[in-house]
């Protein structure tokens, strides 16, 4: 091998585009993450991790032994740095099964992050360090992000999130003159109204995969947003295992069933959608304004519970979460869309207003992208911000097929009509 080849292999292979800060938290569920059946985190679990055993396993009296999936004290398939919660071994009389069960109630008291409880979790946390990152506008022209790092064990852990720089929904009409015509939906900047608290930054929510029930059916009626609608997304891997990110939510949905039967007081007057305004042929806006307080205030409990009892913050870096009101969309008839509607977001990048997503320019932002496991119930959190000083394209982009064809049969969108400014 020549001296210039190696040199190659060793730099060329680590690509450095972007100056990032980032703090990591994970929640590995602990019988369906393929990070923890795969063994390999054992020795990290033992000197980092935070085994919080709130599922209701404990010690089974039928087989004289720990029920299977327990991560508790006196686990014996691997071990933790520190324990939350669990059952007593009967023979160990230095085990305080009140102190085990006192330490669950937290948990046990949350109302919407319940994957905390649905298993057995070993939670880890740690700086972003030792990276090399990958930064660059794709062929469809999305900005694309990619951080890579190894962790002690010599595993893989990386993140990505994608937006689109030019994200504004429109459509073709024929206007008064009957001539073709490019609209926004909404009359409206999506990107401005979203980013209207956001002093000089720009506000992309990784909304895609999101969905909404229908409100005048069951929970099996499903409203999916079109691609159009969809201004980021956001992929991980912590070793084996691999993460998209958590959708948008447009409803309470996951106690869905709770208020049917009414076992479970309403989270607010019209069940678990997130709907505002339910006459819509006479909107209450004094009501849907009320409402969205009420969501506000919501919001904020749902993100202490991630914080300060699941454990996601650290100095300078704090889970939170960010509730648009749509209050600026025109209300129609349908409930379908998003007028009327309240969003609770989780997953977004904040790209500052002097960025500039062309070749060789510059792009400045910060992230908040929470993942869920694709195959699993676990969890994962990055939050940080990143500079990229000089953009590149990438060379193995391949050119959009709609236009390429639109070009081909010479019939451009909307009848060539400009797109608004």
């Amino acid at each position: 091998m020549t001296t210039i080849a190696l040199f190659a292999l060793l730099t060329g292979c680590a690509p450095q585009d972007a100056e990032v800060n980032a703090h990591w938290f994970t929640w590995l569920a602990a019988n369906s993450s393929p990070a923890v059946a795969e063994g390999e985190f054992d020795d990290m679990f033992a000197e980092q991790a935070t085994a919080i055993e709130c599922s209701g396993r404990g010690w089974d009296r039928d087989r004289d032994g720990f029920a299977d999936g327990y991560i508790g004290p006196g686990n014996s398939i691997r071990g933790a740095a520190e324990y939350i919660g669990g059952d007593c071994n009967p023979n160990d009389d230095s085990c305080d099964d009140d102190a085990l069960v006192a330490a669950c109630q937290p948990f046990n008291d949350i109302y919407y992050h319940t994957f905390i409880t649905e298993d057995g979790v070993y939670r880890m946390d740690g700086e972003y360090d030792d990276y090399r990152s990958e930064a660059y506008i794709n062929g469809e022209g999305d900005f694309q992000l990619t951080v890579h790092m190894q962790m002690d064990n010599r595993e893989d852990f990386r993140f990505h999130f994608s937006i689109d720089p030019d994200f504004q929904p429109v459509t073709c009409i024929s206007n008064e003159n009957g001539e073709a015509e490019i609209v926004r939906f909404d009359d409206a900047s999506w990107l401005e109204e979203w980013s209207t608290d956001e002093d000089d930054y720009t506000i992309y929510y990784l909304n895609a995969n999101s969905f909404q029930i229908n409100p005048g059916g069951d929970a099996d009626s499903f409203w999916f947003l079109v691609p159009d609608y969809m201004s980021g997304f956001g992929e991980a891997k912590f070793g084996p295992e691999e993460f998209s990110t958590v959708p948008v939510s447009f409803g309470d949905y996951d106690h869905f069933d709770d208020y049917e039967d009414g076992s479970r007081e309403p989270l607010l007057a019209n069940g678990p959608h997130f709907l505002g305004v339910a006459n819509r042929e006479n909107p209450d806006l004094g009501r849907y304004d009320a409402f969205v307080n009420d969501m506000l205030g919501y919001a904020d409990a749902w993100s202490t519970e991630m914080s300060d009892v699941i454990g996601a913050q650290t100095e300078g870096y704090t889970f939170e979460h960010k509730i648009e009101d749509n209050r600026w969309r025109e209300i129609d008839i349908s409930t379908s869309g998003f007028d009327g509607w309240m969003e609770l977001h989780s997953s977004w990048v904040k790209i500052r207003n002097s960025s500039s997503f062309e070749e060789g320019g510059s792009v400045e932002g910060e992230y908040q992208i929470f993942y869920q496991g694709i195959e699993s119930n676990s969890r994962l959190l990055v939050k940080g911000d990143f500079k990229v000083d000089d953009l590149r394209e990438d060379f193995w982009a391949y050119p959009f097929l709609e236009d390429v064809k639109r070009d081909e049969n010479g019939n451009p969108f909307c009848d060539g009509a400009p797109f608004p400014e």
